[in-house]
């Protein structure tokens, strides 16, 4: 512990003064990612459940689902945070971030078109993996480009992201994008385009 916090003021020492633009891409990707994570479970997975399991077995179908999803969510962002730290002096943890972009993108797609049990948990289980391989990482921006000042501002302003992100993706997929088709193509969509800027901003930033 005592090495961590002399190491910490040096770190936060190289990072640059707090920039509002760095902060809005950086406060979008994490909206894009929650809703991503949560929004499917709370309307969409339930839905596709009770379709594949029948109502009887729903509750035991979403838990089995929602349980291997975080299982595989538990064992890939701290690798991916662990990895996005080996390389963060080549690519300023942008490889990463780009990897969960595409493959959660394409995974939530995919999930989807899912109309078998087996289908909507293999599927599920990547979208948690693949999205976690983008939010370990970010975590550790805010270390990376921000001074130690402010961290705890752009954390509270991340978590009213995020919070705002539970709001908007249940509302969007319950009364604008209805059906399990579009609500997942729409939480992709949405997703990528969340994300796509902070990726534009690291890669500048390397």
């Amino acid at each position: 512990m005592p090495a961590l916090e002399h190491a910490a003021p040096s770190a936060a020492q190289a990072a640059p003064r707090l920039n509002r633009s760095f902060i809005a891409v950086l406060m979008l990707a994490n909206f894009g990612t929650n809703v991503a994570l949560i929004a499917p479970i709370q309307n969409i997975l339930p839905r596709m459940v009770e379709s594949a399991a029948g109502q009887a077995d729903k509750a035991l179908g979403l838990g089995l689902v929602t349980g291997l999803g975080a299982l595989a969510a538990l064992v890939v962002n701290p690798l991916a945070g662990h990895f996005s730290d080996r390389w963060v002096s080549a690519d300023n943890r942008t490889g990463a971030i780009l990897v969960g972009l595409v493959a959660g993108g394409l995974a939530h797609s995919v999930l989807g078109l899912q109309h078998s049990l087996a289908g909507i948990a293999i599927w599920w289980t990547l979208c948690q993996a693949t999205i976690n391989i983008a939010y370990g990482p970010m975590s550790a921006i805010v270390v990376d480009h921000v001074d130690r000042r402010s961290w705890g501002l752009v954390w509270g302003l991340i978590s009213v992201a995020q919070a705002v992100g539970l709001i908007i993706g249940f509302a969007a997929v319950v009364f604008v994008f209805t059906t399990v088709t579009a609500g997942m193509i729409a939480i992709s969509v949405g997703y990528v385009i969340c994300l796509v800027p902070l990726v534009i901003v690291l890669y500048r930033l390397a």
